[in-house]
């Protein structure tokens, strides 16, 4: 009973007593309806939640952070009596909640609410928690009832591409095993050239041509560098190996992992070989070559768990064992200097990537006042 449901409940009670003790007719009559309005909504208040199911629809699987489309449907299954007034409330991982309105949903009916949902870290789970209430009618007494729905969701670790694959001139050519980007694919604007056999119509420079044609030239189209390139084959090693007496934290392990997920979308983007290893999967072999694949590693990442001993021999035996024609690049939780003498010989050029590098505090914005003349 809500609060409105005591007040209407103590005054009806109220002068029904008045009445009878001051013998007053009419205190009585309005006491008696007053319980009977009470009563009739203490009756009708649980039928406007019977027979109600509440669906749920998500993207199978998205990247935390990202806002996503979400659909909820309820759905009135009674044949006679309308559902008015129901509140509808979600709970999804990471204390996620949504909440929603139905004002009125016809017998047999269904009601329908589309709204954005964003996760911001991992995560996995098979239903989602619903609850719906409502105070019909009159708001004097209120009903709950809770549910959960079907729907298998996975919410991959959010994508950051290192800063160290970003760099002007990564990874030029490290071998002669390494492939160069072909195709239609070119690089920075060099300048204009004369037009060749061969040349697309879309390279053609109008301009430059018109001024070259008016002095007895031919046509003129855009120059370009070559193209960046990138490596055939790479391997990605994901350890949390510490030195003793370091701290460990938990926000640099999902950091980790999502600067891995970032590594593996920039490695598919370019369509490159890739194998991952990681302690926390026992030092498996996955590979990344196909987009099935690909996603497979995320749903890797997105069920990790931090492995507890990482010994330095082990980490110092994987690296050992990667191929020197492959690009090794290593991810941990813990910053290069408590790892980096493990690095072998052969694999000097790996590419260590740095924890430190991402911060998700709040920027201190340095604002002063202006002074007006």
């Amino acid at each position: 009973m809500t609060g409105r449901g005591i007040a209407v409940s103590g005054a009806a009670v109220a002068l029904l007593i008045a009445g009878f003790c001051l013998r007053n007719g009419e205190w009585i009559t309005m006491g008696t309806c007053g319980l009977l309005v009470v009563g009739s909504c203490f009756v009708l208040a649980p039928l406007n939640l019977q027979n109600l199911e509440l669906k749920v629809q998500l993207p199978p699987r998205f990247f935390a952070g990202r806002s996503v489309h979400a659909e909820v449907e309820l759905l009135n299954r009674r044949r006679f009596l309308d559902a008015w007034c129901i509140e509808i409330s979600l709970r999804f991982p990471h204390e996620v909640r949504h909440t929603g309105h139905a004002t009125w949903t016809t017998a047999g009916g269904r009601s329908v609410m589309k709204t954005r949902l964003r996760i911001p870290d991992r995560a996995s789970f098979p239903e989602v928690a619903c609850e719906w209430f409502s105070r019909f009618p009159m708001g004097l007494f209120e009903v709950r009832r809770t549910s959960v729905s079907n729907c298998p969701t996975v919410v991959y670790p959010r994508l950051i591409t290192p800063a160290e694959l970003q760099w002007d001139g990564f990874q030029p050519d490290l071998n002669a095993l390494v492939g160069a980007s072909t195709g239609d694919l070119f690089g920075e604007p060099r300048g204009i050239r004369p037009y060749q056999p061969g040349d697309k119509a879309a390279r053609i420079h109008q301009f430059a041509s018109a001024r070259a044609m008016a002095r007895g030239l031919g046509l003129q189209v855009r120059a370009f560098d070559p193209p960046g390139l990138h490596p055939d084959a790479c391997r990605i090693v994901f350890h949390s190996h510490a030195k003793a007496g370091k701290i460990i934290r938990s926000d640099r392990f999902e950091r980790a992992l999502s600067l891995a997920a970032g590594t593996l979308a920039h490695f598919q983007n370019h369509q490159a070989k890739v194998s991952f290893h990681a302690d926390f999967a026992n030092w498996r072999h996955y590979p990344c070559e196909s987009r099935v694949q690909y996603f497979d590693c995320l749903a890797l990442l997105t069920q990790a768990k931090r492995a507890r001993q990482t010994m330095a021999h082990e980490l110092a035996e994987i690296l050992n064992q990667a191929p020197p024609h492959q690009q090794l690049i290593i991810i941990s939780d813990s910053p290069p200097e408590h790892w980096a003498d493990l690095i072998p010989a052969t694999q000097q050029r790996a590419i260590l990537i740095d924890i430190r590098q991402v911060r998700f505090e709040q920027r201190q914005l340095n604002l002063q006042p202006v002074q007006r003349q």
